[in-house]
């Protein structure tokens, strides 16, 4: 649920730092948290090795930006919006 994520980031003080989008994942509707982007992967690895244990319950992943804008450019519609959370 969308409010149920941007409560999340609010409750951890990331809601400055982060943005959810909405996508369809196996027909269903899913919203994921955007946190943070970093120059390169091993940057990538080293920020989520560091994440404080109350932002690792989700089972953080990382995902190349490239492929959240192909999720949201190629689903320029109703079904997929960028929402920041503040």
């Amino acid at each position: 649920d969308k409010e149920e994520l941007m409560q999340f980031a609010r409750a951890h003080g990331i809601e400055n730092m982060a943005a959810c989008y909405h996508k369809l994942y196996n027909g269903r509707s899913w919203y994921s948290l955007i946190y943070g982007v970093y120059s390169g992967h091993s940057k990538a690895v080293n920020s989520l090795k560091h994440l404080p244990d109350q932002l690792n319950i989700s089972s953080p992943w990382i995902q190349k930006i490239g492929s959240i804008q192909d999720i949201i450019n190629k689903r320029n519609s109703d079904s997929v919006k960028a929402i920041r959370v503040d």
